[in-house]
């Protein structure tokens, strides 16, 4: 299939223009989308006239917000496969002036990034009380974002934004105190298909299923960071609370058996690390200590093995979902490497009608050899446990 790409200009005063026409070509473009954060966008394209930038893009930027919409398609002949349309906003741009005179023309980069990153550049000072969730909702009301899926939260509390922009107060204030019903946090913190997600990995998502076969033209990555993980308290990790009306200290450990599980098992916990959150408790007690430390584990461990998949022509596995990873290592050899991982960010280029896709993949445990992969029957197990739509890619 070759892939196409859809760019939308919103001029003030002129409207929508579409980016590629009879005065502009499409060169490259290079997507980078996270999980955690705001995700960024370049687009390099060519016009055969001053007037493009001169008029239209300067005219976008010297607006409040110039935005940049954006969507892959992939297919022949007409009929595409298109992606939703991803919002941005053109953050910066830059011109090469070619030729002289009638003959001038330009080379554009046109930096995009979504609407976090405007929630990022927003400095308030304000007190929020509520649920977490709650909170996060009313933030993304304030930014005029009217589609969300937020996870609810457990427990009420007061939480200070200090001089600190919206998406920063999310990600440093409320994420490390947010948990779900089941106790668990990690939630995470995107902008997907013009909406925002705040929740944890497995609240809503899908899960496909990619054979691996060595050799192929697939590149894969492993990295295994358990040992870093662990220095981070993966394994093991604790609070010391000080209470400054009493003066008296309290050590606080994790809850156990709260954390995601994409995997049979873990190598054996490496000793000698030992880390220490210090916390003078604030008037949020006394459940803000525990989710506090229990947050932070799991969210050292989510990072403990870690996979980059390269592909090439694909739109189905989107960042937030799953892939149920099955490595072919040899004649009837499944790899350890093998099962469930988190898709925590993908970056995506496109030129000369070809898609690349890099996937960058996570998860706390790995398949010691007694295991091997997970099932078929686990991964349907984990689906109905999760929620969790089920997808089929090879």
């Amino acid at each position: 299939d070759i892939a196409v790409i859809g760019l939308e200009l919103e001029v003030p005063k002129t409207g929508t223009v579409k980016l590629t026409g009879e005065q502009t070509a499409h060169v490259e473009s290079a997507i980078e989308d996270t999980c955690l954060g705001w995700s960024t966008a370049s687009h390099t394209l060519t016009s055969t006239s001053t007037d493009f930038v001169d008029r239209l893009v300067n005219a976008c930027m010297v607006s409040a917000n110039p935005r940049l919409t954006a969507r892959l398609g992939l297919g022949n002949g007409g009929n595409y496969a298109w992606s939703a349309r991803q919002p941005g906003i053109v953050v910066n741009h830059r011109s090469v002036l070619q030729g002289i005179s009638g003959q001038a023309s330009y080379t554009i980069r046109l930096n995009t990034a979504d609407p976090l990153w405007l929630m990022g550049h927003n400095t308030k000072v304000v007190a929020r009380k509520g649920k977490i969730s709650e909170i996060v909702a009313s933030i993304a009301e304030e930014n005029g974002i009217t589609e969300t899926v937020i996870e609810p939260t457990e427990g009420d509390g007061l939480y200070i934004q200090n001089y600190c922009p919206d998406t920063r107060f999310i990600l440093e204030r409320l994420r490390p105190r947010a948990v779900n019903a089941q106790g668990r946090g990690n939630y995470q913190l995107f902008f997907k298909n013009g909406a925002l997600h705040f929740h944890t990995p497995d609240y809503q998502a899908r899960v496909h299923v990619v054979h691996y076969f060595s050799g192929g033209n697939e590149d894969l990555v492993q990295a295994d960071h358990s040992t870093e993980a662990r220095a981070h308290g993966a394994s093991s990790f604790r609070l010391i609370a000080y209470d400054p009306y009493t003066g008296q200290t309290k050590e606080i450990l994790p809850a156990s058996g709260k954390s995601l599980k994409l995997a049979e098992s873990q190598p054996v916990p490496i000793t000698g690390f030992n880390p220490t959150l210090p916390y003078h408790l604030s008037g949020n007690r006394p459940q803000e200590a525990d989710q506090m430390v229990s947050v932070a584990k799991e969210i050292a461990r989510m990072g403990s093995y870690q996979l980059e998949m390269q592909q090439t022509g694909t739109l189905l596995i989107e960042k937030g979902d799953f892939v149920n990873l099955v490595i072919l290592s040899g004649v009837a050899s499944t790899s350890p490497w093998s099962g469930l991982y988190y898709v925590r960010q993908i970056n995506r280029a496109i030129r000369e009608g070809t898609l690349a896709s890099k996937l960058f993949l996570t998860r706390s445990e790995i398949n010691l050899p007694a295991h091997g992969v997970r099932s078929e029957e686990h991964t349907s197990e984990l689906q109905s446990r999760f929620g969790i739509s089920y997808a089929v890619f090879c």
